[in-house]
């Protein structure tokens, strides 16, 4: 149990990878703090960490909101004593759109949870790690941030965000012992997708489309998390790990220029 003794909020863990990485942060001996907009998912997911014999609370949290962003804060700093450590996870999508019909109040939604809310959550710990000299931010990304996708400008523009972001947080706060770094899930099976990733069709022709032939799952995700909040990566900050079986090669190899482009 490798982060034994160390507390650690996620934001966004009430269902699919936020709450497989926080199941495996408390396997791995942590302190959990479950925040979710949603207070049934985030108290599901305390008591599967508490059925397992590990700690966690409950916290509802709208992470666009300052006001509640700080009184996570405060209820990890009360039950725990410290953060060690932060995953900002909590995202939204948009439904596909051509970016000229995207209407502005999905882009502004979008941008509320997945650029402001990744701001704020770190901004407001940070200010208590900087205290302590010491802490740990993870922020899940994802691989439709490394460059546009057809439909997706609201998502991609945000995750693409959250890139140079987490660089922008590296770079100010090393200096106070933080390390900050991102994780770019590919194509992972989560609930939110499980009604297409059911279809057989579907499903086989997305494998196909990974190197190691298979889609992801959270825990692939979540194993990420621990390695980077471990001391096992005690000098890494800064970096996106892409965790996708190798599909982004595979938009590499076409892209003109490229090895292998056309």
């Amino acid at each position: 149990m490798i982060l034994t003794s160390r507390s650690a909020i996620i934001t966004g863990a009430g269902s699919g990878i936020g709450k497989r990485i926080a199941l495996k942060l408390a396997e791995q001996g942590a302190a959990i703090v479950v925040a979710d907009i949603d207070p049934k998912s985030a108290q599901d997911t305390v008591s599967e960490i508490e059925k397992a014999g590990h700690k966690a609370i409950a916290v509802r949290t709208d992470v666009s909101d300052k006001r509640q962003v700080i009184e996570m804060k405060d209820r990890a700093l009360k039950e725990y004593g410290k953060i060690d450590i932060l995953v900002n996870d909590a995202a939204v999508m948009s439904p596909p759109s051509p970016i000229e019909d995207l209407p502005e109040e999905e882009w502004d939604r979008v941008m509320a949870v997945n650029v402001k809310g990744v701001f704020l959550c770190s901004q407001v710990v940070a200010k208590e790690m900087i205290r302590r000299k010491e802490g740990c931010i993870i922020n899940i990304a994802s691989i439709s941030g490394h460059g546009p996708y057809p439909m997706g400008g609201a998502y991609s523009s945000s995750k693409g965000a959250i890139l140079v972001l987490t660089q922008q947080l590296a770079l100010e706060w090393g200096k106070h012992h933080i390390r900050v770094n991102s994780i770019s899930p590919g194509m992972i099976r989560t609930p939110l997708n499980e009604k297409v990733f059911a279809i057989k069709e579907i499903y086989e022709g997305r494998k196909n489309l990974v190197p190691l032939h298979r889609v992801g799952d959270p825990e692939d995700i979540a194993n990420a998390a621990v390695f980077l909040a471990s001391d096992s990566a005690s000098f890494i900050t800064g970096i996106d790990i892409t965790v996708d079986g190798g599909f982004m090669t595979v938009l590499q190899g076409l892209i003109p220029g490229r090895a292998g482009g056309k």
